[in-house]
């Protein structure tokens, strides 16, 4: 006799997990704010908390001319 099989647990929505290159400097740079983060209080801090703070607060008029192509596809 068949065990009834499990459905598999749904997959949030949310979310999706992605796979990015850093440069290994600028990995342990981020490494560096969250672990000051954390010494400061901030038990959550993470690389993706850091990342998605700076994606929300960057200011691409003031990023300069090098990252003109990013703004005109704006």
């Amino acid at each position: 006799m068949k065990k009834p099989t499990k459905k598999p647990p749904k997959k949030p929505d949310h979310y999706k997990v992605v796979c990015i290159s850093f440069y290994t400097t600028d990995l342990a740079f981020l490494d560096g704010v969250v672990e000051h983060l954390r010494a400061e209080g901030h038990s959550r801090a993470s690389r993706s908390s850091v990342l998605r703070l700076a994606m929300r607060t960057l200011d691409l008029p003031s990023a300069g001319a090098e990252h003109a192509s990013a703004l005109e596809a704006l």
